[in-house]
């Protein structure tokens, strides 16, 4: 059997963790007086324990902006551990401890047993009562109560911890039901005790499949799917029930682990946790002559967009609203991820409105049927979306509503012609709109950066002749053609005038 040790090196890396029980190898029913751990919960003597489990996912903006969390149900079994007689307990009584929480000289160690979780006596808020060997949990975030949240910024190398969102599940244990799988606090028969005082283990899994984190836009950051639970029990003050007094969540590599108390080792992947959040999924990773630290929790990436408009030409009206229609598209998002966006008018910035992409991962905003939408753009004017998840792409159209042609084109921000498209001519780096057409970009562009739309219409100046030449050169066409017409007939006459016979 293997000996693992569990340390504290998520508050303090090269700190020994401790566990004190006061139980002996040989009289495995004495009271313990304390767990203490920084990670241990001590908690006050009860018959049921409600213990919380936290997730956090790390959140990231490609400018840092403040994001909606992705819509997300993470999904978790809780079973009772395969342990066997000898997976142990290996620590010292707090009375033999010195001040830095190394054992004193001489003193004993502490063994003692770990039995194999009773699963009758665990219950969750998720838990489907059809399923007797194996209980359910689950964690939630976004939905339609959620707030915007500070975000890390992509492009930097530094990532802070504090920029994530947190929930956690409650795993509710009876104590009774661990004495007496079949207790019954309504019945008036006398308990019969099946299980002993002692510590019992459990494991919780997290089972949230790819397909879930792939349909809320997350990335896996790659920390164990599994930790495990000890429940510390001893006897009640009339020796006819158990008691709960305290427990432990842990990482380790197998479910019938020892643990064994040790103040030299000072970095190792098992170690006491909180849960599945970013304190307990963060590692130290040897890399030769230092150490790296890593955050493996679950990420949340998104990415921004924006749509300007610009109008050039000294003839080109610059005061003109034009309508724009705006469709994004993710087809591997099915969570109704949140995100928002603002319309810049006349230099003024407008209210954050908050927004969804649909089930099918498609959203669209539509100035050109509905004005009152807002999305209609005059020069210098733009929309700007705000914490789109990865793979979104956009498609952009715009309506020439006026009585005049523009040439229109549209760029990206590394000044990349976008072709676009009106009726059914061919796609160009630019397009002719007459009055009533719409000009669209031919294909849907991925907005995984920065990215800037600028979507220009231009109004060549006309020269000055004197001449209406919407019309003008039709009439001088027309009257050169019947000049023309009336000079031959004018010549044949002359001809056939001087061959008459007089």
């Amino acid at each position: 059997m293997k000996k693992r040790t569990i340390i504290s090196s998520l508050t303090a890396i090269g700190t020994a963790c401790t566990m004190s029980l006061s139980a002996s190898a040989s009289a495995g029913t004495a009271e313990t007086k304390s767990i203490n751990n920084a990670n241990a919960n001590v908690i006050t003597d009860t018959d049921k324990a409600s213990i919380p489990v936290n997730k956090d996912i790390l959140l990231f903006n490609i400018e840092g902006f403040d994001i909606y969390a992705p819509n997300i149900t993470y999904s978790y079994d809780i079973t009772s551990a395969n342990t066997t007689e000898d997976t142990k307990i290996i620590t010292y009584a707090t009375d033999d401890l010195k001040a830095d929480g190394t054992p004193k000289e001489g003193a004993q160690p502490i063994i003692t047993t770990v039995h194999s979780g009773v699963i009758n006596a665990v219950s969750t808020v998720a838990d489907n009562a059809l399923t007797t060997d194996v209980v359910e949990g689950s964690i939630t975030f976004g939905g339609t109560d959620d707030t915007e949240h500070r975000a890390n910024n992509s492009s930097s190398t530094i990532i802070r911890d504090d920029k994530k969102i947190s929930n956690d599940m409650t795993i509710y244990v009876d104590a009774m039901k661990i004495y007496n799988p079949a207790y019954d606090p309504e019945s008036t028969e006398p308990a019969v005790q099946v299980n002993p005082p002692g510590v019992y283990r459990y494991k919780i899994s997290d089972v949230t499949t790819p397909e879930t984190l792939t349909a809320a836009g997350v990335t896996d950051g790659g920390a164990a799917n599994e930790i495990y639970l000890d429940v510390y029990t001893k006897y009640n003050p009339d020796k006819n029930g158990l008691m709960i007094y305290g427990y432990v969540l842990f990482k380790s590599s197998g479910e019938a682990d020892s643990i064994t108390y040790s103040s030299t080792v000072t970095q190792t992947t098992e170690s006491k946790v909180t849960g599945f959040d970013v304190v307990s999924e963060t590692e130290t990773v040897n890399m030769g002559t230092q150490n790296k630290i890593e955050l493996k929790s679950d990420r949340y990436y998104t990415y921004n967009v924006k749509v300007k408009k610009v109008v050039t030409g000294d003839l080109a009206d610059t005061q003109h609203n034009f309508p724009f229609k705006v469709e994004l598209n993710n087809s591997s998002i099915t969570s109704s991820d949140d995100f928002t966006y603002t319309i810049k008018k006349n230099g003024t910035v407008g209210s954050s409105i908050a927004a969804n992409l649909a089930v099918d991962g498609s959203w669209t905003l539509d100035g050109i049927a509905n004005a009152a939408t807002g999305l209609q753009l005059r020069h210098n004017d733009e929309i700007t979306i705000i914490g789109l998840p990865a793979g979104t792409t956009i498609k952009v159209t715009e309506k020439n509503d006026t009585g005049d042609i523009y040439i229109a084109s549209a760029k990206d921000n590394d000044a990349t012609a976008l072709q676009l498209k009106v009726g059914e001519a061919d796609a160009a780096d630019s397009a002719v709109i007459s009055p009533d057409e719409q000009a669209a970009m031919n294909a849907a562009y991925s907005i995984d950066g920065t990215k800037t739309i600028t979507f220009t219409n231009n109004m060549k100046d006309i020269s000055v002749t004197g001449l209406l030449f919407s019309i003008a050169p039709f009439i001088i066409i027309t009257a050169a053609g019947a000049g023309l017409i009336l000079l031959v007939i004018r010549s044949r006459k002359q001809k056939n005038g001087e061959n008459e016979v007089i």
